[in-house]
C-alpha cells in the first residue's frame, strides 16, 4: 500500500488476562512484545531425555469453543497442536494417548463444514491432499452466510484443522484416545481407539517398549499453552 502501519499488540497471560501493551511500528512491537511473550511462553523442564510417550487429557470444549474435543478434525488438529509446542522434548516417532469422549458431535452450529472436510479425508490418502477441495467447500453459499450472520467458524477453517492434524500423524508411531466412545470417528482419523488410558499405556510398548519416558499434561488445555524445552 505504500503507506506506514501503526501497530497496537498486548502480551496475554495464562487467563487472557493482559500483562503488557507495546504501540508503533510492527517491527518495534514485535520486538518489544517478544520479550515478555518468551518468558510467558517458554518453559524450560528437566527431564533426563526426551519423552517416548505424551499422555493429555482433552476437554470437550477448549479454545476453538464447545464440541472441539470431540469433533473428530479438531480433536486430531489439537494432537498436533500439542504436539508442535512440546516437540523439543518428544522423539519424532513416539506415541501420544488423548484422553477424550470422541463421541462424534462435531458441533454443527459453530464447525459447519467440518463433515465436509471428515468426509473428504476418508477418500485421501494423506491431509496435503484434501488442498484440491479446498475451493469447493470454502465457497458453499450456507457457510458463507453462516460465517457472515451467524458466527460460524469459516468454512476454509476445518481444512486449517486437518493439516494441523497431519503434523500429529506424521511425527507419531501411533495416536492412541482413551476412553472413546464412538470408536469408529478414532480409527476414521487414523488414530486407535482404546478403552482407559492404562489399555493405551500397555499397547504403547509395542512401538516404544516397555520402560518408556513418559510426559504427563492432563490439564494442558485448561491452561494458557506454553512450549517445552529441555532444561
Amino acid at each position: 500500500m505504500g503507506k506506514p502501519f501503526f501497530a497496537v499488540d498486548a502480551v496475554l497471560g495464562a487467563t487472557a488476562n493482559i500483562l503488557e501493551v507495546h504501540a508503533g511500528a510492527p517491527a518495534r512491537v514485535q520486538q518489544a512484545s517478544w520479550q515478555l511473550g518468551d518468558r510467558r511462553t517458554n518453559v524450560d523442564i528437566a527431564m533426563g531425555g526426551k519423552a517416548d510417550v505424551l499422555v493429555i487429557g482433552m476437554p470437550r470444549s477448549f479454545q476453538y469453543g464447545p464440541g472441539m474435543g470431540t469433533n473428530p478434525v479438531l480433536m486430531l488438529q489439537s494432537v498436533g497442536a500439542e504436539l508442535a509446542r512440546v516437540f523439543d522434548v518428544f522423539n519424532d516417532g513416539g506415541v501420544v494417548i488423548a484422553a477424550s469422549r470422541c463421541d462424534g458431535w462435531f458441533n454443527d452450529q459453530y464447525f459447519p463444514a467440518s463433515h465436509d472436510v471428515y468426509d473428504l479425508w476418508q477418500g485421501v490418502n494423506q491431509p496435503a491432499d484434501l488442498v484440491p477441495f479446498e475451493e469447493q467447500v470454502a465457497t458453499i453459499p450456507t457457510y458463507i452466510d453462516g460465517y457472515r450472520h451467524e458466527f460460524t467458524y469459516h468454512p476454509w477453517h476445518g481444512f486449517s484443522m486437518m493439516y494441523m492434524g497431519g503434523v500429529a500423524l506424521n511425527h507419531t508411531s501411533a495416536i492412541f484416545i482413551a476412553g472413546a466412545e464412538s470408536p469408529g470417528h478414532a480409527w476414521a482419523m487414523g488414530c486407535i481407539p482404546t478403552g482407559d488410558v492404562s489399555e493405551a499405556l500397555r499397547r504403547a510398548e509395542h512401538y516404544v517398549g516397555k520402560s518408556p519416558r513418559i510426559l504427563a499434561l492432563p490439564d494442558v488445555f485448561s491452561t494458557a499453552p506454553v512450549h517445552l524445552h529441555l532444561a
